[in-house]
């Protein structure tokens, strides 16, 4: 019984190292024939290009993402157009447009 005590009480105490190591990053996907992109891909991943968390972006092309670590980085796609990763760092909001691939 003391050890099921002491698994739930870790537990509970490493529940705030999870919640706040995060940081919380928001945006919006545009083209400029598009306007707003649904559906975008919006991933982080680090400097070995293996993903970390992902979302996608809303009706509106709006997302928003928990990020692990903000030396990662933001890798943002859309069928039919070029890629885009960008560093996170301090910022938390950010304005992506997304050129047409057959250019």
């Amino acid at each position: 019984m003391n050890k099921c005590k002491y698994i739930l009480l870790a537990i509970l105490f490493s529940i705030p190292a999870i919640v706040f190591g995060q940081t919380l990053v928001t945006g919006k996907v545009y083209s400029e024939m598009d306007g707003e992109l649904i559906g975008a891909q919006v991933l982080e991943v680090d400097k070995n290009n293996r993903n970390i968390s992902a979302s996608v972006t809303d009706v509106n092309g709006n997302f928003s993402i928990e990020i692990k670590n903000t030396a990662n980085f933001l890798k943002i796609s859309y069928l039919g157009y070029k890629p885009i990763t960008m560093s996170i760092g301090d910022k938390k909001k950010f304005n992506v447009k997304l050129e047409d691939a057959s250019n």
